[in-house]
């Protein structure tokens, strides 16, 4: 009996989406404080290092001042996006396999 009721679920949309709905809850969990200490130290230590080099502290000539490197890579912007985008487009597109011909010519 349980499993034609499990089937009879199944089957319809609302079923399965109340059979989904328990594991679904499982995976939510609560905010982890590691990924807030993730995101802040890296500012923490951009931002400790640029104001050691302002107060000149190191002089920056070895790993320059986060301000600097920004920018630096600025004007690079608009040609990193558009091989980002190429790159996700030919990785998204769908390719015919090759024929067993064009394999046998490429063989020659």
């Amino acid at each position: 009996m349980t499993g034609q009721a499990t089937s009879n679920a199944w089957s319809s949309l609302k079923g399965s989406a109340a059979l989904a709905a328990p594991r679904l809850a499982e995976k939510r969990r609560a905010f982890d404080a590691r990924v807030l200490l993730g995101s802040f130290l890296p500012v923490t230590i951009a931002l400790a290092w640029e104001a050691a080099v302002r107060f000149g502290f190191p002089q920056g000539r070895l790993v320059p001042p986060p301000s600097r490197i920004i920018t630096t890579l600025a004007p690079f912007e608009a040609a990193v996006r558009r091989v980002l985008t190429a790159l996700d487009h030919s990785l998204n597109t769908p390719q015919e396999p090759p024929r067993v011909r064009d394999r046998q010519a490429a063989a020659l």
